[in-house]
């Protein structure tokens, strides 16, 4: 006998994710397995985590535009590369050498 059909509301799937839920929290909750939670919500779960994302890069922007010194300070090691790794570039010559056999 087939198991039972389980309607999964999306809105409930994309709030989940916009929230940074894991499908399988996600799937836990609902009380499926996490593979149906990937197999017919993959585009709902890549839009959502986009929209997370964005939503996020935003509120780090503004909290650097509100003078944030934390916050200027990551992003500049982010997306500057202005961290501690960070080395001024050298110059590399590169020799050939023949091998005459």
């Amino acid at each position: 006998m087939p198991r039972p059909r389980i309607d999964i509301d999306p809105a409930k799937v994309e709030a989940f994710t916009r929230l940074g839920s894991p499908a399988s929290e996600i799937a836990d909750f609902l009380g499926v397995s996490e593979s149906t939670i990937r197999r017919k919500f993959p585009k709902l779960l890549a839009k959502s985590r986009a929209v997370r994302r964005m939503k996020l890069r935003e509120f780090q922007w503004n909290q650097a535009k509100d003078g944030s010194v934390p916050m200027l300070i990551f992003l500049g090691k982010e997306e500057l590369g202005q961290g501690q790794e960070a080395k001024e570039a050298e110059d590399k010559t590169i020799v050939r050498r023949a091998i005459q056999r």
